[in-house]
């Protein structure tokens, strides 16, 4: 429920900001899998599903994707930096994920 409410919300967020083109990444398989039935389900989270859909038709392009959280490790931690509150914006990197940055711009081959 909350990862589907965070999406949404993520969306809006986007979508007031101007964005055209979002890819959104999710470790939760079970959005992604209730997101594809569309309105062919009876989920409880079926309303949140419903406004993620009518948002993404306002964008050019718009993906909802899984990615493991082994992929996605800066957006956890950042998740975590706003907990007290649904919404933050950065406009430089935090310190926080510099070395996660580092190593996602950096990988190593073996």
């Amino acid at each position: 429920m909350m990862e589907a409410i965070t999406c949404r919300d993520g969306i809006q967020f986007a979508k007031e900001k101007g964005v055209e083109r979002l890819p959104v990444e999710t470790d939760c398989q079970e959005l992604i899998k209730l997101s594809a039935l569309g309105s062919n389900q009876r989920s409880y989270i079926m309303p949140i599903i419903r406004d993620i859909t009518e948002l993404s038709l306002g964008f050019l392009e718009f993906s909802l994707l899984f990615a493991p959280r082994s992929c996605n490790r800066v957006a956890h931690v950042l998740a975590k930096q706003v907990s007290e509150v649904r919404l933050g914006e950065w406009h430089i990197t935090p310190t926080c994920i510099d070395h996660l940055v580092t190593e996602e711009c950096n990988p190593v081959n073996p």
